[in-house]
């Protein structure tokens, strides 16, 4: 199959799934350099959260040039992503538990702070074809992940950023293994320093070439430089600029793009990026403080070069730690069920009967 998707392809929906899977050959590489020299090298337990709203992104993205030949694919093809994980980790002798996690990211709350936040994906998410396409899967894979070792499903109702109900579910296992974000939208990327020993894998192929990129566990001395490089590389940073935003910390990265600009969500610029790291470095220098909006509103320069409101309303709208309170006390957070139910021949019947034409692969699973 050609991975590499190009601007004038007609491509399929399992296409852009496959292109988050990256090469073993690459992620041997990536996994090495990551893990290695840290105090859980040792693991042999990892929990991976796919992001499921980036791949979904990409569909509606394309979707005027994306193939739809059976609405049965995008099922099909993300679990034979946890296929293609499960089979790379089992190999290094590490168990894997998966969370496809979904959402379309376009939760009210998000948007009482930011009236915009994410409109453009959402006018994209309305679009019938996809709509149904995407409603039909989510009850194919409530249908049949329950009966898949370890891999869980979990939706939001309530379209809270799949990066709170990743988090919340961090918190919820509790159980001290390395996780593992697996992503094409950097929101996330805020979890490596929530969570310890979680990771970020930043899948991207180009002309044929495997460029993906892996965040580091917060504790490796090359946590931030991977951090800011993988930020630059999205925002096309000046040199000069990403000289200065090294300076500065990871923990700073929603105040930063509330200053900026975060159009992943529709948040246009603010403020140069050379002012959002002037302010973050006047206030508490290269340390890895969190910057909260008083200390803003407290300085008389920073209130004269920009809009402290409009950068508070944009943090609140950005910050996972922020919005995440309003997840843990919704119902919705209380209602995730993860189960392992008996397999006493669902999962064959079940991929007889839907994915007959593109079955899953149950002997890598």
């Amino acid at each position: 199959m050609e991975e590499e998707i190009r601007s004038n392809d007609h491509i399929t929906v399992e296409q852009i799934i496959f292109s988050s899977c990256v090469r073993y050959e690459k992620l041997q590489s990536l996994v090495y350099n990551t893990f290695s020299n840290t105090s859980i090298s040792a693991a042999t337990e990892l929990n991976v959260f796919i992001d499921l709203y980036s791949v979904l992104k990409q569909v509606f993205s394309a979707s005027g040039r994306t193939i739809i030949t059976n609405y049965t694919d995008l099922t099909s093809g993300l679990i034979n992503m946890c296929s293609h994980y499960r089979y790379f980790f089992r190999g290094l002798g590490v168990h894997t538990r998966f969370y496809l996690i979904f959402s379309f990211n376009t939760c009210e709350i998000n948007r009482k702070f930011v009236n915009d936040y994410n409109k453009d994906f959402l006018e994209k998410s309305e679009i019938p074809a996809f709509r149904e396409m995407t409603m039909s899967n989510l009850e194919l894979l409530d249908l049949i992940c329950p009966y898949l070792p370890d891999i869980h499903f979990i939706k939001s109702i309530n379209n809270y950023e799949t990066s709170i109900m990743i988090s919340h579910l961090i918190n919820r296992l509790n159980d001290s293994q390395p996780n593992l974000i697996i992503s094409r939208d950097i929101y996330p990327m805020q979890l490596c320093y929530i969570h310890p020993y979680t990771s970020y894998l930043y899948p991207v192929k180009f002309h044929g070439e495997d460029l993906s990129q892996m965040i580091s566990i917060s504790e490796k001395p090359s946590f931030r430089q991977e951090f800011w490089n993988l930020v630059a590389g999205k925002r096309h940073y000046s040199e000069a600029s990403i000289e200065k935003i090294m300076s500065i910390s990871p923990v700073n990265f929603p105040l930063l793009s509330a200053i900026n600009r975060f159009p992943e969500r529709n948040i246009p610029s603010l403020g140069n990026i050379g002012t959002a790291i002037d302010i973050i470095h006047k206030v508490v220098g290269s340390d890895d403080i969190k910057i909260y909006p008083q200390q803003l509103y407290s300085d008389p320069e920073i209130m004269s070069k920009i809009r402290v409101t409009a950068v508070e309303a944009r943090l609140n709208a950005l910050d996972i730690s922020y919005i995440y309170p309003y997840y843990d006390n919704d119902p919705e957070s209380k209602s995730i069920k993860l189960e392992n139910l008996p397999d006493n021949g669902q999962l064959q019947t079940i991929n007889a009967k839907f994915f007959a034409n593109n079955p899953i692969d149950l002997n890598r699973l």
